[in-house]
């Protein structure tokens, strides 16, 4: 797949194996997206890299939320005396 105007000389070739009932469920999403095979594999290994990093941003947010709760949790302790 061609992305950005690249050439199509400047894009690896890679080999894939894959067992069939993977293959006949690519090949019908690529089908029902308008995508070649290989550009449906391609598709969802870039979102599989967009989500990680979602994840990611995801569990930092939440990590910096339980911080502030229980800065919160402590002020309200502490008013309460």
């Amino acid at each position: 797949m061609k992305t950005g105007g690249e050439k199509i000389g400047n894009i690896a070739p890679f080999g894939l194996r894959m067992l069939s009932p993977l293959r006949a469920r690519l090949t019908a999403a690529a089908q029902e997206s308008g995508r070649s095979l290989n550009a449906e594999i391609v598709s969802r290994l870039e979102a599989s890299f967009r989500q990680s990093a979602l994840d990611e941003r995801i569990e930092r947010l939440l990590e910096a939320f339980e911080k502030q709760q229980k800065v919160i949790e402590k002020l309200l302790g502490e008013r309460k005396r």
